[in-house]
């Protein structure tokens, strides 16, 4: 059974978007820190398929990285910039994004 407890910490970068954003949630922090302490409940037989579930930015991407991480388990879309706001079209307001985002369940700032 994989257990692990770990610590992700992210400098948040600052553009226009960003503070904006910081701004719209009165946040001020200029780091992400989150921790993690998990117990993965693995079944000691020859299975190909496991599933991590829970709410949208609750860590299960994270998890899944740093408890699995001598597999290959991901493959896929790269973000360009060093945030997920300043990622989205430049003709879109940080309201917009914020509305986008909101809509998706990634409504937890820092997240």
């Amino acid at each position: 059974m994989p257990s692990s407890k770990f610590v992700i910490e992210s400098n948040i970068p600052s553009s226009f978007r960003v503070e904006k954003v910081k701004g719209q949630f009165d946040y001020d922090a200029s780091v992400v820190r989150k921790e993690f302490d998990v117990d993965i409940p693995i079944e000691d037989i020859d299975w190909n398929i496991g599933l991590i579930v829970g709410a949208s930015g609750s860590g299960k991407t994270t998890i899944a990285k740093n408890v699995f991480k001598d597999f290959e388990l991901f493959d896929g879309f790269e973000w360009s910039d060093k945030t997920v706001i300043d990622d989205f079209d430049e003709k879109l307001s940080a309201k917009d994004i914020t509305e986008a985002l909101s809509k998706v369940g990634f409504s937890s700032p820092p997240d």
